[in-house]
This record gives C-alpha cells, sequence and structure tokens, in this order.
C-alpha cells in the first residue's frame, strides 16, 4: 500500500518533514501551534499509518514513497 494511499492530513505532512529534518517532538512544538502531546500523538499515527519501527524506517519509507524529497 503506498502512502499516498493512507491519507496523511497536513499535520502529519507537516510533523513528518520535521522529523526527517531531525528535529525531537519538543523542538516541533515550540515551533508549531501544535502541543507536546498532539506532536506525540500524531507521530504515534505516522508510525501505526507506515508500519515503521522507528524514526530511520519512517523517513525511509516516507522518500520511498514520494512524501517527502531530497533537499538540493
Amino acid at each position: 500500500c503506498l502512502l499516498t494511499e493512507m491519507n496523511l492530513r497536513p499535520s502529519e505532512i507537516e510533523i513528518l518533514g520535521m522529523i526527517a529534518e531531525g528535529y525531537t517532538s519538543k523542538e516541533i512544538a515550540t515551533k508549531t501551534k501544535y502541543a507536546f502531546n498532539s506532536v506525540e500523538t500524531i507521530r504515534t499515527m505516522l508510525f501505526r499509518k507506515t508500519k515503521a519501527r522507528n524514526v530511520a524506517h519512517l523517513v525511509s519509507i516516507c522518500y520511498q514513497n514520494g512524501l517527502l524529497k531530497i533537499p538540493q
């Protein structure tokens, strides 16, 4: 199943990009409008939707499915 078929919400895509950039949940909460607990919930949903085992696997899956682009 491709991730594009999983209907990721804008908040999930936003936080996914920040995770890929190496931000922690606390840093994401500080830099966005989301509370720390909301960031943690969104991270959990991303792991469930992608079936990723860890952050490296999550980012890899997302690059492979075109949800993230390698910066030039």
